[in-house]
């Protein structure tokens, strides 16, 4: 017992708690209560599967290769079925656990187990983190998991680059190995994660202060690296016949790869992390050129401190001069790695098709590392050089909640999820029994991406079938014209016992009734005759 107290077990058990139900209350409002869209999907993938070997290739539709979180998502299915509040408890718990990560992470470098949980409340909380709490399947089982990973492989990076700036009880061999083991548990849960093999190739030989790695052991972890990404390039290719980078959907990062489209989501990408809210509002919630002028205040305050952190360490820094000043030259090694680091993490997600915030949420750990290592290595009294932290912690967190509202509101998913619902809704009702096989979406805006949004949302009537153990088919209706001869056909064959009209405006309302009156009124103007 005395040794779980001293190695912290105790207190980071507790801090678990604490996020857990931090982050639990923070999203309660956002969570997802109805399932729809990708996740649907990917119930439907898994209903499907036969064994383990159809599990981990769960994704093959969109030329994905993701076995650890295959199995994950099989797992919850198993045991959660259609209670989506267990899918929310189970996000938040995967949340709860990156923020305890990163906690354990930045206290490598600041040593104070205080200010390390505060910075862990920064990455538990933030709007990059919503879509992990809001999709029961693409969310805690795929991206949470991916980034809890990618937090372990980071962890290990960064106790290997400080090896003897702490007192570590293992090999710095040991740490580059158990790098290598989470990269490849994240590459296997997120392909983005592939980008880690890289860099432990280049850490392994240029270490801030001094490599005790042998020569052998250098090649060997190159190797192993090496054969990592090789290992995921043959399955891809030679098993599922994959493109190795594949991006947003289906769509291979080589081909569709546009240097001025990719600069522009960089230049997003970069606001977005200082709290310059960039982007396509429907991605991002809201522009930071539409925010209040109190939001707005809060953002400059946030620049100004990220400025005054790293202008402080700097300035404190030369001030003693460089010479001789070793800790200041080993913090600007240390933070050119990371800068290395942030800038390599950050290219899968500004490289391909779209902009998408939940991509940002490495990047951002290791943007805050950045600025560990200059609170860390600032020669000033560390009353001052604290308080300044805290209040870049502070205003920083209290932007991203007022963002996240936003988000909220106007994220695209909200619409396609509220959509969703109103079927739920009538389905649970009664108002579209088991008994009905075709339903007819009437709206007088019809067009392609009305289609194709409403066939997401639904993932072609497989929401149906989840919820009621039987699919329906679903056809579309501009208007009720009858002089059409496909809605024509339609109406003279609708069966009322298994067939239902749906008007769709702002809301979904049942329209067999008025559809049908209208329909007998124009076959007995017109001497048609219904076949039912």
């Amino acid at each position: 017992m005395n040794r779980l107290i001293n190695s912290g077990f105790l207190r980071y058990l507790l801090l678990y708690a604490i996020f857990f139900t931090g982050i639990y209350f923070y999203f309660y409002e956002y969570r997802t209560q109805t399932i729809y869209g990708d996740d649907l999907s990917v119930i439907k993938e898994q209903a499907e599967c036969k064994g383990l070997s159809d599990i981990i290739a769960v994704g093959k539709p969109v030329s994905k290769f993701r076995p650890v979180s295959g199995v994950i998502s099989a797992i919850e299915i198993h045991f959660f079925d259609k209670t989506e509040s267990d899918y929310f408890r189970f996000n938040v718990a995967v949340q709860a656990f990156i923020a305890l990560m990163f906690t354990a992470v930045t206290n490598l470098l600041l040593k104070s187990f205080l200010l390390s949980a505060l910075m862990g409340i920064i990455i538990g909380l933030s709007r990059f983190a919503y879509y992990n709490i809001t999709q029961i399947m693409c969310g805690g089982p795929l991206e949470g998991l991916a980034m809890f990973l990618f937090l372990a492989a980071i962890y290990n990076i960064v106790a290997y680059l400080i090896y003897f700036d702490n007192e570590r009880t293992k090999s710095q061999y040991y740490y580059l190995a158990w790098a290598l083991i989470y990269a490849n548990l994240a590459m296997y849960t997120h392909e983005r994660y592939m980008v880690l093999f890289p860099l432990i190739i280049f850490i392994s030989f240029f270490h801030p202060l001094k490599n005790k790695l042998s020569g052998k052991q250098k090649m060997f972890i190159s190797f192993l690296a090496i054969g990592s990404l090789f290992a995921n390039f043959a399955i891809k290719k030679y098993v599922y016949h994959y493109h190795f980078f594949v991006g947003t959907g289906t769509s291979p990062i080589a081909t569709d790869f546009n240097l001025k489209r990719q600069l522009g989501f960089l230049g997003d990408a970069l606001a977005s992390f200082v709290q310059f809210n960039s982007g396509e509002e429907y991605q991002i919630g809201v522009n930071y050129h539409h925010i209040t002028d109190v939001h707005y205040a809060l953002v400059m305050t946030t620049i100004a401190c990220i400025a005054l952190v790293l202008g402080w360490y700097m300035i404190s820094n030369i001030k003693t001069g460089i010479v001789n000043n070793p800790s200041f030259k080993y913090s600007v090694k240390l933070n050119l790695i990371l800068l290395i680091i942030f800038f390599v993490v950050l290219a899968p997600a500004v490289s391909t098709i779209a902009y998408m915030q939940r991509w940002l949420q490495g990047p951002l750990a290791v943007f805050l590392l950045i600025v560990c290592v200059a609170f860390r290595y600032t020669k000033a009294k560390m009353a001052s050089k604290t308080m300044l932290l805290v209040l870049l912690m502070v205003v920083y967190q209290i932007s991203d909640r007022m963002y996240i509202i936003q988000l909220n509101r106007n994220f695209w998913m909200k619409g396609s999820e509220w959509v969703t619902s109103c079927f739920k809704d009538l389905v649970s009702h009664d108002f579209l029994p088991k008994s009905t096989n075709t339903i007819y979406i009437l709206t007088e805006k019809l067009n392609p991406n009305t289609i194709e949004g409403m066939n997401w949302n639904l993932w072609r009537g497989y929401f149906f079938e989840f919820y009621q153990g039987k699919s329906k088919q679903i056809r579309y209706l501009d208007s009720m014209k009858f002089t059409d001869p496909v809605q024509l056909k339609y109406m003279i064959d609708f069966d009322r016992k298994t067939e239902q009209v749906i008007l769709y405006t702002n809301g979904l309302f049942m329209y067999t009734d008025d559809v049908m009156r209208e329909r007998d009124k124009y076959f007995a103007e017109h001497g048609i005759t219904a076949k039912k």
